[in-house]
């Protein structure tokens, strides 16, 4: 296989030196990060979310209240006698028209 048409090639010289590039200023030792205030905000949502999922689902304060008024005896009664379901359910009943 010959190869034809291949010129001289230029020869560069050895020692370019290329322009000397200005003295890069160095950044002050002490290192600083700045948050968005969207970032902030962000933050601070995660972590109230973090503490409404750690309250426990079950108020011991209200539990409690309902075991004292259901222990009473008196508590679904009214003074007629009627229970309070009986009266729910027929205004329930009425509303609907059946």
């Amino acid at each position: 296989m010959t190869v034809d048409g291949v010129g001289p090639i230029e020869h560069l010289p050895r020692n370019i030196r290329s322009a000397k590039s200005e003295a890069v200023e160095k950044p002050a030792s002490s290192d600083a990060v700045n948050f968005s205030p969207e970032a902030r905000e962000r933050a601070e949502f995660e972590k109230a979310l973090e503490e409404v999922k750690n309250v426990p689902n079950i108020r011991a304060d209200v539990v409690a209240e309902a075991k004292r008024k259901l222990a009473d005896p008196n508590y679904l009664s009214n003074q007629s006698g009627e229970q309070p379901f009986d009266v729910i359910a027929d205004r329930i009943i009425d509303m609907l028209g059946i």
